[in-house]
């Protein structure tokens, strides 16, 4: 009876996005951190659940320990029967006392040796993605992490024909930041790795699009209420990727959040205008889901105008990690405001996407 209730609601929300129809699905590689915050995990599970959209054609790991990041990605795909998706290790990033930090939800995977996928797992992810940009040139790229690879990418095949390759980047802030707060800020996947970023937005352009999920509206994207108890009730019930998710999450709060951090078993929260993380109630931010939909949406499977108002701005990025739009810099599109309505939809969607029980009724 919940399930038809949630159902019920879900349909009258998602009715005026319209679903992905027949057409053909996305080749897409997807640029991960997964490990150190929970939206990369729910990022790929929605792209996963969603396979009448996305073909996804490899994963690449990026920044710190990549190879600890790949074995979160190979027990993610094996769990999800996806072992015919490659793996591809990028180039690891080690800072300071990040050596061999993967990030707190490892020990959801510490124990699964990357030998056991069944799967590829490619000692040279950026060589991997470059021969598929070959291959493939209408490739479409989810841009879940710093653009340490992305950067890496350009510099080491410079004469790489990327003209065709759209990305889908969660990066950035242009008048909001964090918490919902008025102003840019230094947002993680650009700051971390400014001088990445910096060779992506300031220099020549090479990829043929770029369009951003910055904090002014994904900052705000968290599943509660119905939308969140699906979720996690198809957990309970033994959905793979639904239970996939609660378990890395469960880990999340209970590891610390850095290298040098004591363990929490009460989860950190990030945003204050947001639920409190807890895997009984909410998730945490889910930044990165919101480049996953958008890749979508911009295919025609999402009704975009349902979601976002788009922008087309030239942002460039400084010295200190902030996007700056104005003249100068790489010409993007930018989800900077919700259509109305836009974020409630998004996040049934999301939820929909994942409860099998929900997607019979839906599709």
């Amino acid at each position: 009876a919940g399930f038809i209730a949630i159902c019920g609601r879900m349909r009258a929300a998602l009715g005026v996005l319209g679903l992905a129809s027949a057409a053909a699905r996305l080749q897409v590689v997807v640029d991960t951190d997964i490990g150190q915050d929970m939206d990369d995990t729910w990022a790929l599970a929605f792209m996963l659940a969603r396979s009448d959209i996305f073909d996804i054609r490899m994963v690449l790991t990026s920044t710190r320990n990549t190879t600890g990041k790949a074995q979160i990605v190979a027990k993610m795909l094996e769990l999800a029967g996806r072992s015919d998706v490659p793996i591809g290790i990028g180039p690891p990033s080690f800072v300071g006392t990040d050596l061999f930090w993967v990030g707190p939800t490892y020990p959801w995977a510490q124990n699964y040796s990357l030998s056991q996928y069944p799967g590829k797992v490619l000692d040279d992810g950026l060589a991997a993605v470059a021969q598929l940009v070959r291959d493939t040139p209408d490739v479409t790229i989810v841009e879940l992490s710093p653009l340490t690879s992305m950067a890496a990418l350009l510099q080491r095949f410079p004469d790489l024909d990327l003209g065709r390759v759209s990305v889908f980047a969660m990066a950035g802030s242009i008048a909001i930041g964090y918490n919902n707060q008025t102003g840019p800020a230094q947002e993680y996947n650009i700051a971390r790795d400014s001088k990445s970023a910096q060779v992506v937005f300031n220099g020549a352009p090479r990829f043929g699009s770029l369009e951003m999920a910055p904090l002014d509206t994904c900052g705000v994207v968290q599943l509660s209420g119905s939308s969140y108890g699906a979720v996690r009730t198809a957990a309970a019930d033994g959905a793979v990727l639904p239970k996939m998710i609660m378990d890395q999450y469960r880990t999340w709060c209970q590891t610390p959040q850095g290298p040098t951090a004591l363990a929490d078993s009460t989860c950190i929260q990030h945003s204050p205008s947001l639920q409190k993380y807890d895997p009984a109630t909410a998730s945490t931010t889910l930044f990165d889901v919101q480049a996953a939909v958008a890749a979508a949406a911009a295919a025609g499977a999402f009704s975009r105008s349902k979601l976002f108002e788009l922008e087309n701005l030239h942002v460039e990025v400084d010295d200190q990690g902030f996007t700056r739009a104005g003249n100068q810099g790489l010409a993007v599109t930018a989800e900077t405001r919700w259509a109305p309505g836009g974020l409630d939809r998004l996040e049934q969607l999301v939820s929909a996407s994942l409860v099998p029980q929900l997607r019979e009724h839906l599709i």
